[in-house]
């Protein structure tokens, strides 16, 4: 953890509202574009969160194959649309890096084994 206090976590937070980032096509704030992805982020998991309740719940209820299955489907589904949401995270944060340096290794590839 850092040794920022609430100020400083506020005002670098506050530098957000500056930036403009590109998700989807879209041109937007960064401070947006970060609530967007959180909020169906939360979304999601809230969805996951309640399915996974009422599956858990179908041996009291007795509920058949089918009516038990529809909340597994309903988990998946969302466990895949909370991943794609997550996988727009990247590009964006890309787009906060500083220019690379000419020259620059990554340092997790060097030595590396290519196939």
């Amino acid at each position: 953890m850092s040794n920022l206090d609430n100020f400083e976590i506020c005002s670098n937070a506050s530098g957000m509202s500056e930036v403009s980032v590109s998700m989807n096509g879209t041109e937007m704030l960064l401070e947006e574009a970060v609530d967007q992805i959180f909020k169906e982020l939360q979304e999601h998991i809230n969805h996951i969160h309640c399915q996974l309740r009422q599956l858990c719940q179908c041996e009291d209820r007795n509920d058949t194959y089918d009516e038990a299955k529809e909340f597994l489907d309903e988990i998946v589904d969302h466990i895949k649309e909370g991943n794609k949401v997550m996988k727009e995270l990247i590009p964006v944060c890309k787009q906060l890096l500083p220019p690379k340096p000419k020259n620059w290794k990554d340092p997790k590839k060097l030595g590396a084994i290519h196939e």
